[in-house]
């Protein structure tokens, strides 16, 4: 563990907090069409190949993720998107780096949650507009959904099938 590490040893959670509710503000756009979410899902599953599991399936790996806690899915899909050099919907923003997004699978909600009001508080601050009576009014908040994400649903719809085909990627059930 580096220096850096031991004298801010938090950095990597409020890091991956800040990811998280930028990808959720993105995530209603990002996912519009069967084929937004189809294509999402194979290059997170590529993420997490990237990430040390190079001979996992496309099935292997969302049936992996669809594990694992929202906090967790989102900053794969943060890793994802700035691997497609996609940049956060919110001007002045950029993706934080983390070292293992499965880490934060093991820390306590109320220890998440806190650094998610300190994110939002920040995002609250520099972009009042998102505190609007419109943001609301059209659903936006400043907060991390309690329900994992479904990534295998993403790529299982006829649709996605044909997009998985034109695109060369692995069917989910081969």
């Amino acid at each position: 563990m580096g220096l850096f590490s031991l004298l801010f040893p938090n950095l990597d959670v409020s890091n991956a907090t800040n990811n998280a509710l930028l990808v959720e503000l993105m995530l209603p756009r990002l996912t519009e069409t069967e084929e937004e979410k189809c294509d999402l899902a194979h290059s997170v599953a590529d993420i997490y190949r990237a990430g040390g599991f190079k001979s996992s399936t496309d099935n292997q790996a969302l049936g992996q993720l669809d594990k694992q806690k929202r906090i967790v899915q989102l900053n794969f899909i943060a890793l994802a998107l700035e691997a497609r050099q996609i940049q956060p919907f919110i001007s002045g923003q950029m993706w934080m780096p983390i070292k293992n997004p499965f880490r934060l699978g093991s820390i306590p909600k109320s220890k998440i949650d806190s650094y998610v009001e300190a994110s939002a508080h920040f995002l609250a601050k520099s972009h009042p507009e998102l505190l609007s009576p419109e943001a609301k009014r059209i659903g936006i908040t400043l907060s991390i959904g309690d329900d994992p994400l479904c990534f295998m649903e993403w790529v299982g719809t006829p649709t996605a099938r044909v997009m998985s085909l034109a695109n060369g990627w692995a069917l989910i059930d081969d």
